[in-house]
């Protein structure tokens, strides 16, 4: 039973061999498929980010000769608290007023995320959507007020707009390249797997050597089939 089955395996393997060029043409079409509805049916996604530092201290004092570890630890550990206060709808609601943009509290929370910047005191606001001019206004408006309002909930610390948003050129999804290898890939998979069940679901005899491994034994003698016609 091994051996039949090694030999099966190959003869699928040949056959793929032989149907090679349909499974690149495949391959080449599911790319075109997918190049087609990412370009034509797919909506962009913009991204636009602002980076805030964060501090223990109500000012920068440009006096300080050296950095004192507490402090930077404490203004670290506030990372977290400033940016659930700017997930909040408080916050949100003022950013809806200040932004003159057509956008409630409830869809700039979907617009906006924040994320520390590994194990610094540097938040990271990002604002995704499908207009590039508004995330970026909006990532810049929920840093600002923000700023404003930590100062009422921690009166000892501070916080400083590092990094204004820009309005991005280009969006950073749906991404092409990877499209086009997802389409590219899953062309040649279909293809091939067509192929192999139509080997495998294929019961007819084509050669000596598909009767010999069905009886087990070796073919003796093909009789031949003549066109009555043409032997006329």
């Amino acid at each position: 039973m091994e051996e039949n089955f090694e030999i099966d395996v190959m003869k699928l393997l040949l056959t793929l061999k032989k149907r090679l060029p349909l499974v690149i043409a495949a391959a080449i079409l599911g790319a075109l498929i997918m190049f087609i509805a990412t370009r034509f049916f797919s909506v962009p996604m913009y991204r636009s980010e602002a980076l805030i530092y964060i501090s223990n201290k109500v000012a920068y004092d440009t006096n300080i000769q050296s950095v004192n570890i507490v402090d930077v630890n404490t203004s670290i550990q506030l990372v977290p608290v400033f940016s659930q206060l700017l997930n909040t709808n408080a916050v949100l609601d003022k950013v809806a007023a200040a932004s003159n943009l057509p956008y409630s509290a409830g869809q700039i929370s979907r617009i906006i995320r924040t994320e520390q910047v590994a194990d610094t005191a540097v938040l990271k606001v990002i604002a995704s959507g499908t207009d590039p001019q508004d995330i970026a206004v909006l990532a810049n408006t929920v840093a600002t007020t923000g700023i404003l309002e930590i100062t009422k909930v921690a009166p000892g610390s501070s916080a400083y707009l590092i990094d204004e948003a820009e309005a991005p050129l280009a969006p950073y999804a749906p991404s092409m390249p990877k499209r086009l290898v997802i389409g590219f890939f899953f062309g040649a998979v279909i293809a091939a797997a067509l192929i192999v069940l139509r080997e495998l679901l294929d019961t007819k005899v084509h050669s000596e050597d598909d009767l010999a491994q069905i009886i087990g034994a070796p073919v003796l003698g093909v009789v031949g089939r003549q066109n009555l016609q043409s032997a006329k």
